[in-house]
């Protein structure tokens, strides 16, 4: 008998536990988004150059003549030399694939990452012409952006906000319910803030084997406009 009291009084109070974590008022729960497509002024534009082979001398020879090619590409864009970051060079080995009676020979592996923020997109279409032609290209991204981001963002968590308030009060009208005042605001979900806080970031793991992709996009178009976002999470009482 004293066993089963202490076994309901414990899941009592787990139940208790597990529903503090819920407001003790009536509340609703809304996301408000916004968005709006702008055209873009500035591109970052990040540039992986790498080469294998058994000699090492020979691979560092060559990616070192590529980047120098990449370079010389940006002077010719005019992009200034300080908005050009360089990595340092990465060398690792890999094994050359035989037959199956060999045993694999060792590869030196050696690349070198180039980021670029482009200010004048006037040059890109030049830019990415050049850089078609330069080899041992392995990866090449790139991201449009705009200049006036930072305001851009502010009015969209404005309208984010409005439009969180708006789907609200619809939601508690329809239930002949009022809205109150706001108890919480979040950007990420609520139900992402414990993993946020708590789970532990930035692992670092072996590098993944280096394995240059078949070909390389590049887009010789600058887009005519790209889409910023805003969103917000509020938890609104009931009255």
């Amino acid at each position: 008998m004293k066993t089963r009291l202490l076994f309901l009084t414990l899941l009592l109070m787990a139940e208790s536990a597990n529903a503090s974590s819920l407001p003790d008022y009536p509340f609703l729960f809304e996301a408000g988004t916004a968005q709006i497509d702008v055209a873009p002024d500035r591109a970052t534009v990040a540039i992986t150059i790498g080469d294998r082979g058994l000699d090492a001398a020979k691979v560092f020879s060559e990616v070192n003549a590529s980047v120098a090619t990449v370079l010389d590409a940006l002077a010719r864009a005019k992009v200034p030399r300080v908005d050009i970051d360089t990595s340092d060079f990465q060398r690792s080995v890999d094994y050359a694939p035989v037959g199956k009676d060999k045993p694999p020979p060792m590869q030196t592996v050696i690349s070198r990452d180039i980021k670029v923020r482009l200010k004048d997109l006037t040059a890109w279409p030049a830019l990415m012409a050049d850089l078609g032609k330069i080899n041992n290209i392995d990866n090449l991204n790139s991201e449009f952006q705009t200049s006036a981001r930072s305001s851009i963002e502010a009015e969209l968590a404005l309208q984010a906000a409005r439009d969180a308030q708006s789907k609200a009060q619809r939601t508690a009208a329809s239930f002949g319910r009022k809205l109150g005042p706001t108890m919480a605001i979040s950007r990420p979900p609520f139900n992402a803030l414990e993993r946020t806080f708590t789970e532990a970031g930035g692992g670092y793991g072996s590098a993944a084997p280096y394995i240059p992709p078949a070909s390389t996009a590049i887009n010789l178009q600058v887009p005519a406009t790209i889409r910023l976002s805003g969103s917000v999470n509020v938890l609104f009482k009931l009255e």
